[in-house]
């Protein structure tokens, strides 16, 4: 499905859930210190964020809103 045929409200739920993610993660990392297996799930999460932003981008784009450049 391309990311412009989701509603701009599932893709920053999909985002919010992503943050609250990232902050865990590090939070757990700040508390047991860099352990191989919790970089592997900060990387995916990351990786998960930032393919979110980029599909926000294309939804306001598909709604005619601008988006920061430096996110694509």
């Amino acid at each position: 499905m391309p990311a412009t045929n989701r509603p701009l409200d599932e893709v920053d739920a999909q985002l919010l859930s992503a943050c609250h993610s990232l902050g865990a993660l590090a939070d757990h990392i700040a508390t047991h210190g860099l352990q191989e297996q919790l970089l592997i799930n900060l990387e995916r999460v990351a990786i998960g964020f930032r393919r979110l932003l980029v599909e926000r981008c294309a939804t306001m784009a598909a709604m005619k809103v601008t988006c920061a450049p430096e996110v694509l």
